[in-house]
């Protein structure tokens, strides 16, 4: 498995190109079979796939618990050899799933960073990212983030620092004053805003390792997906991306990368996984079955011509799919706008 050496880190981080998204296991995408997905996270780890990314907001808790025994983290030799990420700042209601808040306040996040440390059974993360940044935080609230950041590394409760989804004049803020190993934003082909907006140059430019989640679209970039198959409970049958129009467009751009997919032999998840492989940037796609994992895997081993990445890119350039990523009211909380959505 190929890693990178993450930087500005309280202890050596090697972190794999392809980690293990567990968000959907509990949460969002509709049932889910537990041994498929107790089966998964073995096979993963059985083929070098050591990075677990979860949330203090997945299921209220229940991800992070769900992890702590899928992983056997209570056993302090798999532990040391397993790189857990958590992140917090997402305030959520159990009554009102539906709505989001953030919070950002020292006092509250070291809160929850306890709370997530205990559900996981670990005294440390590998990597502990705000889950997100209030639009409107002022450079105040930032540089004491930043300071309790800092501490929180140093005291060791986690290894490193990365921040979700952050605007590219609140990364410079706070990649100054805490310098930070990862960004975590959503990247794929059909969702590129992070390269129009400036945050994977400065990630590049300043050695931070940039994370795409959701690099498979929600599952749009998979083989024989169609939102008439999801389920009542599924969120997206909420997003506009997957509705009406919306839908109809993007898939027909899913239709001619499946063609560009079968010429090489490929899924269309592995097809799609490689081009951000090509991008540098490491992955944590949803895998709540064996299959999806070695879909994942089938993405190391591929390469692409000029000619191949010209064609992809005339397919599905920056823009190129429509509708908004999340709903108008979680867009709203989050500061997105236009495309950023």
């Amino acid at each position: 498995m190929k890693t990178y050496s993450l930087a500005n880190t309280h202890r050596a981080i090697e972190l794999p190109a392809i980690g293990f998204g567990a968000m959907g296991i509990s949460e969002f995408y509709g049932e889910t079979d537990q041994a498929s997905a107790q089966a998964a996270v073995s096979h993963a780890l059985q083929h070098g796939i050591s990075h677990f990314d979860t949330a203090d907001s997945y299921a209220f808790g229940d991800n992070e618990r769900w992890l702590r025994q899928a992983l056997a983290l209570d056993n302090d030799d798999l532990r040391a050899s397993r790189i857990i990420g958590s992140k917090a700042a997402l305030v959520r209601d159990a009554s009102h799933p539906e709505r989001r808040d953030i919070c950002i306040a020292p006092g509250w996040l070291r809160g929850q960073l306890q709370r997530s440390l205990e559900n996981l059974g670990t005294g440390y993360l590998d990597i502990f990212t705000v889950h997100r940044l209030p639009p409107a935080a002022s450079e105040a609230e930032l540089l004491m983030l930043a300071d309790h950041l800092n501490r929180w590394r140093d005291e060791g409760l986690m290894h490193a620092v990365g921040i979700s989804e952050p605007s590219l004049a609140q990364l410079r803020l706070l990649h100054a004053h805490c310098p930070l190993s990862v960004v975590q934003s959503e990247y794929s082909l059909l969702e590129r805003s992070v390269e129009r907006n400036g945050i994977l140059d400065f990630c590049r430019t300043e050695g931070i390792r940039f994370i795409a989640y959701s690099p498979l679209s929600r599952g749009l970039l998979s083989d024989g997906f169609h939102p008439d198959s999801l389920t009542e409970t599924d969120f997206r049958r909420g997003l506009p991306r997957f509705s009406g129009d919306n839908f109809a467009h993007n898939n027909r751009l899913l239709t001619a990368l499946r063609q560009l997919a079968a010429e090489k032999q490929l899924s269309l998840s592995s097809f799609a996984l490689a081009w951000l492989l090509a991008q540098q940037v490491a992955v944590i796609p949803g895998m709540r079955k064996t299959q999806r994992v070695d879909d994942a895997l089938a993405a190391l081993a591929v390469s692409f011509t000029s000619e191949e990445l010209a064609a992809i890119e005339a397919i599905a350039p920056p823009d190129a799919a429509r509708g908004e990523r999340y709903s108008r009211a979680a867009s709203e909380v989050y500061g997105f706008s236009g495309s950023q959505r």
